[in-house]
C-alpha cells in the first residue's frame, strides 16, 4: 500500500513556513513580508469594491466584511492610514468622479445633434 501524507499530516508551522518561502520565491516583491502584501491587497480590495457603483447599496461594514475584517472600525482606521481618506470619504469621491465620467460620456454618446451639428 502506497504511502500517503496530505496536508493534515504537516504541523502548522511546518504548513505556513513552507507557504511562506513560496510567496516569498514566486510572488512577493522583494522586502514584503507576506503580511504587508496581505494587508495591502485587502485594501486595493476594498479601495475597488467602495468605488463600484454597483456596490453603493452596501454598507463600509460589509465591505470591510468582504475583504476580510472583523470590526469597522479597525477597517475604517486601517483605511484611513493607507489613503489617507476615509472609506466614506473614498467612496463619495468615487461616486463624483463616476457621475463626471458618464455625464462626458453621455454628451459624447449624443452625437452631433446634442452638438447642433
Amino acid at each position: 500500500m502506497p504511502l500517503t501524507v496530505s496536508t493534515n499530516d504537516v504541523a502548522p508551522a511546518e504548513r505556513a513556513e513552507y507557504w511562506h518561502s513560496v510567496l516569498n520565491a514566486h510572488y512577493l516583491p522583494v522586502g514584503v513580508t507576506p503580511a504587508a502584501w496581505l494587508h495591502d491587497t485587502r485594501m486595493d480590495q476594498a479601495r475597488r469594491l467602495l468605488a463600484d457603483p454597483r456596490r453603493r447599496h452596501q454598507t463600509i461594514e460589509s465591505v470591510a466584511a468582504l475583504v476580510g475584517f472583523t470590526s469597522g472600525a479597525h477597517f475604517s482606521r486601517a483605511f484611513r492610514r493607507q489613503f489617507a481618506l476615509s472609506p466614506r470619504q473614498w467612496r463619495e469621491q468615487a461616486s463624483a468622479a463616476n457621475a463626471a465620467a458618464a455625464g462626458a460620456a453621455a454628451g459624447v454618446q449624443a452625437g452631433p445633434s446634442a452638438t447642433g451639428w
